[in-house]
């Protein structure tokens, strides 16, 4: 029998042995004293974070650190990593680049040290250390200007650190700087007409006509008056299911499939109402779900509407734009055959790539290409029909973005 409770007892304490080694596996509470955590402090909540840059360059900076105070031998390694990016890219299907090595550097604001790579030693008492990203002149390593249409973005990671208590965790690590390029360009300048008016992009060959369960539409709107109703974009709706946005004064309607009329549904749209003189990137995205159609509207990279729809939306054979009573400007108006991610949404608020995958019907509306379709995989296959005085649109204007 003593053999018998001898033999139990060795069992629980192998039991018991192997548990609390699985439990060191688990993350402890942040709010134990004893273990520190290390992590960038402007990733805690995001894994992107944009700035602006000049074609003569631009900063912004990034704080690793650790959760608690160093005791005087705590490190920190940060890195820039191809690997970061490509995982974004592929996680987001968007099309980032790096930013060319000549373009930037890392600078410990602490020492001076510069490079792609640097190790931040805290004192007694540090909890971390400020990087700044300095970008000089925008061109490559020849010396050429750097296309202002190419997405570039920083990677970051923050690869080693150590302390007193550090247990490793994947949280808040690395990340991503996007650079907002500033740029001119030349827009589409559209002012109120006295009698019907509207711009029409439609597919000659309407036996090529699709019906795009999926799809996404974007443009960019600036408003010069919002007194009078006014028709931004709508499909041709030639088999029916349209979808018209008329604004009324400063907000928007949206007409359903059904007839009905909605306005904006998240909270941080509650109030909201259009300016004049501000531009606005609009991206809608329709996408069935289980067989429901789900509609949303994104305003400058936010959500303003999203729920179910009340039947399908026909942009089979194009769409009009710019109604009568419209009095603005216009740039980037696009079709895809495809719902964008909002990190799709947000990479192409300026530009998009002419090849890109899903992409119908591009239309950047400025002097060099005024209205002609330029994405690759339907270029030729559209025209487009003025109705109205065509003397009250013109490309003279340009603007600095973003």
């Amino acid at each position: 029998m003593k053999k018998i409770i001898n033999l139990k007892i060795n069992l629980l304490a192998i039991a018991l042995f192997f548990s609390a080694m699985a439990c060191q596996d688990e993350l402890p509470s942040p709010q134990d004293a004893k273990v520190s955590v290390a992590y960038i402090d402007e990733l805690q909540n995001t894994d992107a974070v944009r700035f602006s840059v000049k074609d003569n360059g631009g900063s912004t900076s990034f704080t690793p650190r650790i959760s608690n105070l160093s005791k005087g031998s705590a490190f920190l390694k940060v890195e820039t990593s191809q690997e970061v990016l490509d995982a974004y890219n592929k996680k987001n299907n968007s099309k980032y680049q790096m930013l060319p090595a000549n373009a930037f550097n890392l600078i410990n604001t602490k020492t001076g040290e510069k490079g792609k790579s640097l190790t931040l030693h805290l004192d007694k008492n540090d909890f971390g250390g400020n990087i700044k990203v300095e970008v000089g002149e925008m061109v490559d390593a020849q010396g050429k200007k750097l296309p202002v249409s190419t997405q570039y973005a920083i990677p970051i990671a923050l690869t080693e650190a150590s302390s007193d208590g550090y247990v490793n965790t994947q949280i808040a690590k690395t990340g991503l700087l996007l650079l907002d390029r500033e740029f001119k360009s030349s827009v589409l300048r559209a002012k109120r007409a006295g009698a019907h008016r509207d711009i029409r992009i439609r597919l000659k060959d309407v036996s090529k006509a699709d019906d795009y369960e999926n799809w996404t539409a974007q443009f960019s709107v600036r408003f010069a008056q919002m007194n009078e109703s006014a028709g931004l974009v709508w499909p041709n709706a030639s088999k029916g299911g349209n979808l018209y946005q008329i604004m009324y004064g400063a907000r928007l309607t949206l007409f359903t499939t059904a007839g009905g009329k909605v306005g904006y549904n998240q909270p941080e749209f509650d109030s909201f109402k259009f300016e004049t003189n501000k531009w606005y990137h609009f991206a809608i995205v329709f996408e069935m779900i289980n067989n429901i159609p789900y509609f949303k509207q994104y305003v400058n990279g936010k959500l303003a509407y999203s729920g179910p729809w009340t039947g399908k939306i026909d942009w089979s054979t194009g769409f009009a734009f710019a109604s009568t009573t419209f009095d603005g400007y216009m740039r980037e108006l696009r079709f895809w055959d495809r719902a964008l991610s909002l990190s799709e949404i947000n990479s192409t608020t300026y530009f998009a790539d002419p090849s890109a995958e899903g992409l119908v019907i591009y239309m950047p509306l400025n002097e060099e290409t005024e209205f002609e379709n330029v994405a690759t995989k339907t270029k030729g296959n559209y025209e487009v029909i003025f109705t109205g005085d065509k003397d009250l649109l013109s490309f003279d204007n340009e603007f600095i973005f973003p």
